[in-house]
């Protein structure tokens, strides 16, 4: 196991410098939101931040970081650079998904929890229907008649 580094001592992996706002980011010990445009460094701030929290320790282990993205090159991005700046050890404890894959491993994580008529088949496949393939589940459905 690594010996923790004191927060006071942190300073940030690879020789990278941080403006003081994201250091006091980075350094928080509340949740903060940041928003900037493309190209900015978000990406970067969130590797730095889980580094922070991984090397001093502040993130006990056996306690993980999750983050999500909206799109798997971004969730690949987070987790390769969290890996290169803390080190393979310390980024096991880091783990990046999609929110589809996040709820994908939701789902087959409680698979057995889920009522029977709720419950896919183990070997379920994820589609994305296009509108032809909507419409055409829906003039497949047979409704009961009326009662009137």
């Amino acid at each position: 196991m690594l010996t923790p580094i004191s927060p006071e001592n942190w300073v940030p992996s690879d020789s990278i410098i941080l403006e003081p706002n994201a250091e006091a980011v980075v350094r928080s010990s509340f949740n903060t939101v940041v928003v900037a445009g493309p190209g900015a460094g978000k990406t970067e701030l969130l590797a730095q931040r889980a580094c922070f929290l991984l090397q001093t320790n502040v993130c006990k282990s056996p306690k993980r970081i999750l983050a999500i993205s909206f799109k798997k090159d971004a969730a690949t991005n987070l987790a390769e650079r969290v890996e290169k700046r803390c080190g393979k050890l310390l980024a096991q404890r880091f783990d990046s998904y999609t929110f589809d894959a996040f709820a994908k491993s939701l789902l087959d994580k409680f698979l057995n929890a889920l009522p029977d008529d709720y419950k896919p088949f183990r070997n379920y496949e994820i589609i994305f229907p296009t509108r032809d393939m909507m419409q055409e589940t829906i003039h497949e459905l047979v409704l009961p008649p009326l009662i009137v």
